[in-house]
């Protein structure tokens, strides 16, 4: 297969839906026969590149006929919009040629009328037919293809109930779509992406093995999918932008629909009694563990995303599925386009109000090597992402949505015998335990880990052992000083360290789902330092936390600080923090972002007070900024260096503590 390229007043009430949904004698959690969580560097992928993402709203000036955001599109709108979104954005003419084959993937989910905003408005995808014909020469296949979630008649039999729709899509209009299009002389179809034919429904799905070995541990790195997936020269998805337990629907999470029912069943967790159910997505069927974001990136690495165009003109906020009664239509009137699905997605998840940083898809492909999440590195086209920006409302019955993202990068200790200590969780098994700063590697710690879920599962790790204590570590940078929110969950006794601080702390045992306390905090400017011990005596070995914004409306909330970053280490030379930690010096430093392209914080950890002065130093060794001459008492400090204002030019240049003389290299990338 080729490689293609805040707030605690509905706390209370999600405490007690976490309590229902989980009865006290299955405290006990599942056992895992596998590992839920990884050496960061063995998965980590990550490609800093620059990326340009189009967003075209129906008021852009660039269009022949700009007309207000809030009016009712026609087809001749939606056409110029679309064309206008794939010639701004710059990589349809590279990769739209004569003699191609070209597979769009379309977002159908329910047997329901088109222009709902449930499934990918048909006119969006007319609109991207006609351009690729256009693009070709009129020399090219286009195929149409999606694994509907609703079974034909010649199906049924895998599906254990009735077809639902007579003709493959009829009732969201394909049947009149591909006769405007033959008429028009463009050589395009329709796949059943579920399989074949009538005489034999498994035909043409192969079974494929993920890039990378996969991230769905269940799985075992293995999908079947259809051929003309694999055979297809240019991949374009075409999602309709919703809000969705994983977060959003977009570029990313359109790829489920790659999954053949006649292998995975017509509800695809369930199985086909064809192979004895063998088949089947794992979702959230290993409890408390959910797979889905997992499963959203292994398959987007098979499908091997060329092109994402997002159908973002009539919208779904709350849920998926578009509900009258709820009144969950949100008209954003934008087309946003790129061929980075990570970059894309990132733009409409922060186009509809949520921090890319929730959506557990967006950040795992990240870290699999799909694109970009920095959003420095994002440049948009078109029309202002803000301008055409519309906060998109949440379920508050859906815990997952309240949530967000806890951090999935740690550091952990060696696990220490509870033994006949009285009360463990308040035992110093690490003296001093609220002003350590652990060093990756270093005296009983791991290396950097990456967790799977977002209920970091300790006894997995620590292979099931009862009766233990443990330590886990990150920091936490944030952009400015201020108050935020503490999501945090546990089942048994947990204490949080912020800056070594003690702000949270529960001895007892309980239940949970995902929260189990909020508590206000205060967040430093730069990086902030996160400390947690837990115990393990009889029930799950996990926890959850995230840092989220104050928000009065429960429908808005859960959101993680905007530009919060959780990272298992900083660029530090390993001896100076060893060397902070004996006293045999006096300061730390580091940086963030780094490479930087705008500006990078130099942050700075001081263990003695004193005076200290970082400048900052070319590779030839000319002094080019002082960013720092001041009297300091202990603590972590953080102090920006503003890269547009001072004229620095691309290169590499040295934060060095004159003091002590210790450096750190910042990379400066300019866009």
């Amino acid at each position: 297969m080729k490689k293609k390229n805040y707030i605690g007043y509905y706390a209370s009430g999600i405490i007690l839906a976490g309590l229902i949904s989980w009865d006290i004698a299955s405290v006990k959690q599942n056992k895992a026969d596998y590992p839920l969580y990884e050496i960061l560097s063995e998965i980590d992928h990550t490609v800093r590149d620059s990326t340009v993402v189009a967003v075209v709203g129906s008021d852009y000036e660039g269009l022949t006929l700009p007309v207000p955001l809030t009016t009712i599109l026609t087809e001749d709108q939606i056409d110029s919009m679309v064309w206008k979104a794939l010639d701004i954005q710059g990589t349809a003419d590279r990769i739209l040629v004569p003699g191609i084959k070209v597979l769009i993937k379309p977002n159908i989910v329910g047997a329901v009328a088109d222009h709902t905003g449930e499934n990918t408005d048909t006119r969006v995808v007319k609109a991207i037919v006609k351009y690729v014909h256009a693009k070709c020469e009129g020399n090219c296949t286009i195929l149409i293809g999606e694994a509907s979630p609703r079974p034909m008649p010649y199906e049924t039999h895998f599906s254990g109930g009735s077809a639902q729709w007579t003709v493959l899509w009829d009732k969201t209009g394909y049947p009149a779509v591909l006769a405007e299009l033959k008429d028009l002389g463009i050589n395009v179809d329709t796949v059943n992406l579920n399989g074949g034919n009538t005489s034999d429904p498994l035909q043409n799905l192969s079974e494929v093995n993920v890039p990378n070995g996969g991230y769905t541990r269940p799985q075992h790195g293995k999908y079947y999918i259809h051929n003309d997936i694999i055979s297809a020269d240019v991949y374009i998805t075409v999602p309709v932008l919703k809000v969705h337990n994983p977060g959003i629907t977009c570029g990313l999470k359109n790829q489920i629909g790659i999954t053949p029912g006649n292998r995975y069943g017509f509800n695809k967790m369930k199985g086909v009694d064809a192979d004895g159910n063998v088949n089947k997505l794992i979702h959230n069927s290993d409890p408390p563990r959910d797979w889905t974001d997992e499963e959203i990136v292994d398959l987007s690495l098979l499908a091997g995303i060329d092109l994402v165009v997002v159908d973002a003109t009539l919208c779904l906020e709350k849920q998926k599925s578009y509900s009258a009664s709820l009144g969950n239509q949100v008209r954003l009137n934008a087309i946003v386009a790129g061929n980075d699905p990570v970059a894309v997605d990132n733009i409409c998840a922060r186009m509809t109000g949520f921090n890319p940083d929730d959506v557990d898809h967006i950040t795992l492909a990240e870290l699999a090597g799909m694109g970009t999440n920095d959003t420095t590195l994002i440049s948009v086209v078109g029309s202002s992402l803000f301008h055409v920006a519309k906060r998109l409302k949440k379920s508050t019955g859906d815990l997952r949505l309240m949530f967000g993202q806890t951090n999935r990068k740690w550091i952990i200790s060696q696990a220490f015998p509870a033994g006949t200590t009285g009360d463990p969780i308040a035992h110093e098994f690490i003296e001093n335990e609220a002003d350590y700063i652990p060093l990756p590697g270093n005296a009983g710690w791991s290396e950097p880990i990456y967790f799977f879920d977002d209920n970091i599962d300790l006894g997995n790790y620590f292979a099931y052992a009862d009766d233990i204590v443990s330590y886990i570590f990150s920091y936490a940078y944030s952009p400015e000083e201020k108050d935020a929110l503490l999501q945090v969950g546990s089942g048994e006794g947990l204490y949080l360290y912020l800056n070594h601080e003690l702000v949270y702390s529960y001895s007892g045992i309980r239940t949970y789902s995902y929260i189990s306390e909020t508590r206000t905090i205060h967040l430093r400017q730069g990086y902030n330092t996160i400390l947690i011990k837990t115990m393990q005596s009889t029930g799950n070995y996990d926890f959850a936390m995230n840092i989220c914004e104050p928000e009065i409306n429960p429908e808005y909330a859960g959101h993680r600080v905007k530009g919060l970053k959780f990272l298992p280490s900083i660029d530090i030379i390993p001896d100076q923090i060893s060397q902070l930690h004996t006293n045999q010096s006096s300061v730390a430093i580091a940086c963030y972002p780094n490479p930087a392209s705008d500006h990078t914080s130099i942050n700075i950890i001081v263990s003695t007070p004193g005076n200290y002065r970082i400048n900052i130093y070319n590779l030839q060794g000319k002094l080019i900024k002082t960013v720092l001459n001041m009297h300091l008492e202990p603590g972590s400090y953080s102090f920006d260096w503003d890269l547009q204002n001072h004229f620095v030019t691309p290169g590499t240049y040295y934060a060095t503590e004159e003091y002590t003389g210790i450096s750190v290299k910042v990379l400066v990338v300019k866009k």
